[in-house]
């Protein structure tokens, strides 16, 4: 049975969208709907086939980092906490 490829993926070999897959419905009938196609490809809309025309973007907007909150810096007028471990070391304590 001939289908039609929506989506590139690999099978037999390397297929690529608007190329046509000679194989049996059983043996792919799991690339059915998302990748292949029993149906030909639509024709474009008007509005792509016209110079100008809108068109909607593909793929997702890139991420704003703009609404990150910038760390607060650390006081460096604090002194640095005391190392607990080098108050309780056997060399430190006086007998």
């Amino acid at each position: 049975m001939k289908f039609y490829v929506t989506r590139q993926h690999i099978g037999d070999k390397l297929y690529m969208p608007g190329d046509t897959r000679e194989a049996n419905e059983s043996d792919v009938k799991h690339l059915i709907g998302k990748t292949l196609s029993k149906d030909p490809p639509k024709e474009a809309d008007d509005a792509e086939k016209k110079p100008g025309g809108a068109t909607k973007p593909a793929g997702r907007a890139p991420r704003s980092t703009a609404s990150k909150a910038t760390p607060v810096p650390a006081k460096k007028a604090e002194p640095a906490p005391a190392n607990k471990a080098e108050d309780a070391s056997p060399q430190n304590k006086s007998e």
